[in-house]
């Protein structure tokens, strides 16, 4: 099978024996795709990798095609692949179209980019494109600057072949136990779903193997998911959460849960089975005495779908606002929704401060001090005896600081051991009130 005809989209089992140049196997994403935006993308890939990119024609559409050469795109090109390896991808980059990059395809997959501002682009990829691929969304992420594969497990490979089936693979030296999180659904009144307490846990385990229905001791007709997978032991990286990519949502009747804005949310589909809608507002006062943010549920009994909620039906008067969540009763999908991470619902009150994480141990903090009146950094500790505790909570409090301000290892008095900040509280009347690590940093200790 060319490269053309696995582009323009063949069906997953016409596909499971060839790929672009040998076995579809051969050709596969380590993790997942970042996308930053929808002008820079990094990944992991063993074997090759087309990129997909989307440039504005003058009459307001798009033209879609995959990288091919120095500025021009091919909806169907012929030939090698332009890329393989690890690599990322920009368009300021010399040789890259000014445009959108809104996908990726390797083999039988064709990841997209999960962005609001690539939305667009993928109605008209679409249109454009013969497909019938795999469509999972990347990842989004706030700086790519690296593939995101620097960290391999230590030689441990984790690999979700479905929703209740995980293998793990590679050199099991210094792999102690592996314990694993497997998510129940009863049927009837029971809870939905419903976490199996602890984990199930495989001491001494020998690699590879297969986790699946034979380690949940489980009724055959519960349905269930396994929500991650822990190692114990020596090893560099020690949890896996299930992929993003995989929709391992319980067999119910799907509701789509859309957030127009920030302030407005919309539900639509089968609503027979939908008992209650809670929605949780967060509000801001004009008078900062009166409490920012302010929380409050509103609750819709028995609703008749599709309903927008917004202004008008959340009466939460003139003050700013947000929809937090939405969670939805009923033997329904989802359970509950939140709004986008592209979508920054963060309130506009006083003066904003910039909080930059230069690398796991380090936080710069600039902007006007004015009416900052406290800084809460929370962090973990290592100790290099294990009987001491790893990872070890700690707080550091630092009162009227004046900015700019850099807290690292010095002002955290933490002597050798590793450390790692996990947030930090800004006190007083700015923006933001808090603030963690970028997705794309890994600190998990070694």
């Amino acid at each position: 099978m060319n490269r053309r005809t696995v582009l323009k989209g063949v069906g997953a089992g016409a596909i499971a024996g060839v790929g672009l140049t040998g076995t579809a196997s051969a050709h596969r994403v380590r993790g997942e795709p970042v996308f930053c935006g929808c002008d820079r993308l990094c990944v992991c890939v063993e074997g090759n990798a087309d990129v997909l990119v989307a440039r504005e024609t003058d009459d307001g559409g798009y033209e879609v095609g995959f990288l091919v050469g120095d500025g021009e795109i091919d909806p169907y090109p012929t030939g090698e692949p332009r890329y393989s390896g690890d690599f990322c991808v920009s368009t300021e980059s010399e040789g890259i179209p000014d445009g959108q990059i809104i996908g990726l395809q390797v083999a039988g997959t064709r990841w997209v980019n999960p962005n609001e501002c690539a939305q667009a682009a993928l109605e008209a990829e679409r249109e454009q494109l013969d497909s019938t691929h795999e469509r999972p969304a990347g990842e989004s992420g706030d700086a790519c600057g690296s593939p995101p594969c620097d960290d391999d497990g230590g030689g441990i490979e984790v690999t979700w072949e479905d929703c209740e089936t995980v293998s793990v693979t590679g050199s099991g030296e210094g792999l102690d136990e592996i314990i694993f999180h497997p998510l129940r659904c009863f049927p009837g009144d029971g809870p939905c779903p419903d976490g199996v307490p602890g984990g199930r846990n495989i001491e001494n385990p020998t690699l590879p193997l297969t986790i699946d229905h034979r380690y949940l001791a489980v009724d055959d007709d519960v349905p269930y998911y396994i929500a991650g997978i822990e190692l114990r032991g020596d090893v560099e990286q020690d949890t896996f959460g299930k992929p993003n990519s995989l929709d391992c949502g319980f067999e119910t009747d799907d509701i789509e849960i859309t957030f127009e804005d920030c302030e407005t949310v919309t539900l639509s589909g089968p609503d027979e089975d939908l008992e209650k809608i809670e929605l949780y507002l967060v509000r801001c006062f004009e008078d900062p005495g009166e409490g920012c943010p302010d929380g409050q549920i509103v609750t819709r009994e028995n609703p008749d779908l599709p309903l927008t909620l917004g202004r008008d039906e959340l009466a939460v008067g003139d003050e700013v606002y947000r929809i937090d969540a939405v969670d939805l009763f009923g033997d329904v999908t989802p359970d509950d929704a939140t709004p986008p991470d592209d979508l920054d619902c963060s309130f506009d009150t006083g003066e904003d401060i910039d909080v930059t994480f230069e690398d796991c141990e380090t936080v710069t903090l600039t902007g006007d001090d004015t009416d900052l009146d406290g800084i809460d950094v929370y962090y973990q500790r290592c100790f290099e005896d294990p009987g001491e505790g790893c990872p070890d909570g700690a707080q550091a409090t630092f009162e009227n600081p004046t900015l700019p301000l850099t807290i690292g290892r010095n002002e955290l008095a933490t002597g050798d051991e590793q450390i790692r900040i996990d947030g930090v509280d800004l006190i007083g009347d700015v923006t933001p009130d808090d603030a963690t690590p970028p997705e794309d940093f890994d600190c998990r200790f070694e």
